[in-house]
């Protein structure tokens, strides 16, 4: 039988692994995604390298077509037209992501480790990292834990050796990875995350009317929201989901008496808001409590549903690089909100500045019922443990 014909075993594959990776339920699991590089690059055909890409990344975001079609609701029209709208978004992202892959193989050995360190920065950085989401490298934090820049940078070295063997030493190549994959594993398995003191996040149930503009509930959910902050205790930090405490300005008087005394025993409270202009809005983690106001707004909003450059009397405003870090006393805080903790340039250029904290808020009302909101806290978790820096983490739902 034809070799190439031999070889598309490798699309299955590339789809298995993408899953299994990113929807996995251990997150030890994730070590998987470091061998869709190999698998990609060492593909017979370009278009076996392409396939097998587009089979990984649809793999990984195996959910999000059903929690498309949630978050969009009636925005890309109803009934069949919000499914093939939500699932041509899945594809589209997917064949966005693969492209880079099908372009940089080749059949020369001696390249093909360069090539795929240049296909790994085109999939991280925009504009392809728009939606640069299944990251293979991310898993370096579960093997390399605490390495920081030094154990990316030889994850990477190591893949681009192993795609670099030539067709007579592909056994050893395959071997090599495995072994690498056996010695890696037992520090995978150990699950520890670094403390976070005086810091904690708190997730809620609110459900689908967190971070509407227009509540009428607006004092009754304010109240909730208190119940949570109550408890707190002097010189302790909370940090709560995203857009949870609605418009920002509309809620400060419900806030003041409850700022005072937070602010009086030396305590912030973080809580995703929106601030909205006449053209479009930011979403934003603000404080109450020492150091109150805004504190960041978001570099990457959604594509489609918050960012939408169509129409920016609606359009959340990308903040793209700025920003990256802020401070909060002594320390230096990197802030992720919800779909940023998906994509990888935005982590990378917070990382440059050394936090000393990961803040990753959500709102995942949209996909409770999938693996979406696992996969954000999985890969935040794996980039906190690469570079040693504590993550504190709230999800609504």
């Amino acid at each position: 039988m034809n070799r190439r014909l031999l070889s598309l075993w490798r699309i299955p594959a590339g789809l298995a692994v993408g899953y299994l990776a990113w929807n996995g339920t251990h997150p030890a699991i994730l070590m998987l995604a470091l061998a869709m590089p190999l698998l990609v690059m060492n593909s017979p055909s370009r278009a076996t390298a392409g396939l097998t890409a587009l089979a990984y990344y649809l793999g990984s975001a195996w959910d999000l077509p059903h929690g498309a079609a949630v978050f969009f609701g009636d925005n890309l029209g109803s009934g069949l037209l919000n499914t093939a709208g939500s699932y041509a978004l899945w594809l589209g992202a997917s064949l966005a992501l693969s492209l880079p892959w099908w372009a940089l193989w080749t059949s020369q050995s001696q390249w093909r480790g360069l090539r795929l360190l240049l296909a790994l920065v085109l999939v991280a950085l925009p504009p392809i990292g728009i939606v640069g989401w299944a990251w293979p490298l991310t898993a370096t934090g579960l093997v390399l834990p605490g390495f920081g820049w030094i154990g990316l940078g030889l994850m990477a070295f190591w893949l681009v050796f192993l795609a670099s063997m030539p067709a007579s030493k592909q056994a050893m190549s395959v071997l090599l990875a495995a072994l690498s994959f056996l010695i890696f594993l037992p520090v995978a398995l150990v699950q520890r995350h670094d403390p976070a003191p005086l810091w904690q996040g708190q997730d809620t149930q609110l459900g689908w009317g967190s971070g509407s503009l227009y509540w009428v509930e607006m004092y009754e959910h304010t109240q909730a929201l208190k119940t949570y902050i109550q408890p707190l205790a002097p010189h302790h930090n909370l940090l709560l989901p995203e857009t949870v405490g609605g418009e920002w300005q509309a809620i400060l008087p419900l806030w003041r008496n409850e700022s005072a005394r937070l602010n009086a025993q030396h305590s912030t409270v973080l809580m995703g808001v929106r601030q909205t202009y006449p053209q479009g809005y930011d979403n934003c983690l603000a404080a109450i409590g020492q150091h109150q106001g805004i504190k960041y707004c978001q570099r990457v909003p959604v594509p489609v549903s918050m960012w939408q450059p169509w129409d920016q009397a609606t359009s959340a405003h990308p903040h793209w690089f700025s920003q990256p870090v802020f401070k909060l006393g002594n320390q230096t805080i990197a802030p992720l909100i919800c779909y940023e903790q998906l994509l990888v340039w935005p982590v990378l250029q917070s990382f440059l500045h050394h936090p000393d904290l990961i803040l990753a808020s959500g709102n995942s009302w949209w996909s409770r019922q999938t693996h979406l909101p696992q996969i954000q806290i999985k890969a935040v978790h794996a980039w906190g443990r690469l570079f040693g820096v504590p993550v504190v983490t709230a999800m609504n739902y």
